[in-house]
C-alpha cells in the first residue's frame, strides 16, 4: 500500500505530461486542466490503497477515462481534429534539419503530429515510448491484450514517422533513434514552473488518510488491471459451454441395443455354456 507520500509525490510528478495528453484529446487547455483534476481525485479515491508500482498504470487508466468524459459526446474525434492536416501542412519545418529538436518549431510540429494520430494509436506510443511502461505494463493500463498493444503500438509509430518524413524530417544528429529525438522534445516542451496538487485533491488525501482503507479496498485496484482478462476468460468460458451443448449427438451416442440382446445380456450363463457351439447355432 502506498503511503501518503507517495501517492502525492507520485501525482505531482504525473501532472505535467499527463496534462500534455489530456491536451492532445481535448479541445482546450482548461477541459484539458478540468480532466486531469478528475484523473487525480479518481486515483486518491479509487486506488489511494495501491501498491506505488501499480500506481502509474491506474493512474493512466483514470485519465483516458476522465478525457472520455470531458470530451463532448456530439463532438466525434475527427471532427475534432478535422484542422490537423492544415496546420501540419502551414507549420514551418525546423532548422537545421541535423538538429532539429534544439529548434522553437519542433514542439508545435511534434503536436500537430500527435494530434493527427488515433487515440488508441497515440496514447500506445507514448505510453511505450515517453512514459516508458513496458509491453505488459501499458497492455494492462489500456486493457489490451498484448498483441493488440503491439499493433496500436507499431501504427502510432509508423505513422509518426511518416508525418515527420513528410516535413523534411530524419534521425537527427545526437540521437539513437527518431523516437528518443521526438521524447526529447515533449519533455523540453515542459513547464519548467513547480507543480502542485489542487486543493480539492489535497482536501481528498486528507479525507482518506483520515478515513483509512475500507473493506476490500486493496483488492479493486487488482480488479481494475485484470478486469479485462477476467471478462475475455469468462467469455471463452461460456463459449465453449454453449459449443458443447449446441453440438448434434455422435452415433455411439443414440445408438441403443435391440430387445433380443437386451434379454440375452440379462441372463446369467454359465462358462461351459458360452462355450458350446450349439448354443451359438440355436441363437441364430
Amino acid at each position: 500500500m502506498a503511503t501518503r507520500k507517495q501517492l502525492s509525490g507520485f501525482l505531482v510528478s504525473a501532472m505535467p505530461k499527463a496534462l500534455y495528453q489530456a491536451m492532445l484529446v481535448l479541445p482546450d487547455t482548461q477541459t484539458a486542466q478540468q480532466a486531469l483534476t478528475r484523473a487525480v481525485l479518481l486515483t486518491i479515491t479509487r486506488h489511494g490503497v495501491a501498491r506505488p508500482e501499480q500506481l502509474p498504470l491506474l493512474f493512466q487508466r483514470m485519465l483516458a477515462q476522465a478525457c472520455r468524459r470531458a470530451r463532448p459526446p456530439w463532438r466525434q474525434p475527427v471532427l475534432e481534429d478535422a484542422d490537423a492536416p492544415i496546420l501540419l501542412e502551414m507549420l514551418a519545418t525546423p532548422t537545421p534539419e541535423q538538429h532539429w529538436p534544439a529548434s522553437s518549431e519542433a514542439p508545435a510540429l511534434i503536436h500537430a503530429a500527435l494530434a493527427l494520430l488515433p487515440d488508441t494509436d497515440r496514447q500506445a506510443y507514448l505510453l511505450r515510448h515517453w512514459l516508458g511502461f513496458s509491453p505488459q505494463q501499458a497492455a494492462q493500463s489500456m486493457a489490451l491484450s498484448s498483441r493488440a498493444l503491439a499493433r496500436h503500438e507499431h501504427a502510432g509509430r509508423h505513422a509518426l514517422h511518416t508525418l515527420l518524413s513528410l516535413k523534411g524530417l530524419s534521425l537527427p544528429a545526437g540521437y539513437t533513434s527518431l523516437d528518443a529525438a521526438i521524447c526529447a522534445v515533449l519533455t523540453a516542451a515542459l513547464p519548467k514552473n513547480e507543480t502542485q496538487l489542487p486543493a480539492v485533491c489535497l482536501a481528498a488525501l486528507d479525507a482518506a488518510e483520515r478515513q483509512g482503507p475500507r473493506r476490500l479496498a486493496r483488492l479493486r485496484p487488482w480488479l481494475t488491471l485484470h478486469l479485462q482478462p477476467l471478462r475475455r476468460a469468462a467469455f471463452t468460458l461460456l463459449l465453449l459451454v454453449l459449443i458443447s451443448t449446441s453440438l448434434p449427438q455422435m452415433p455411439w451416442q443414440t445408438q441403443t441395443d435391440s430387445p433380443d440382446d437386451t434379454a440375452l445380456l440379462a441372463d446369467t450363463w454359465s462358462l461351459d455354456t458360452l462355450l458350446d457351439p450349439a448354443l451359438e447355432q440355436n441363437h441364430d
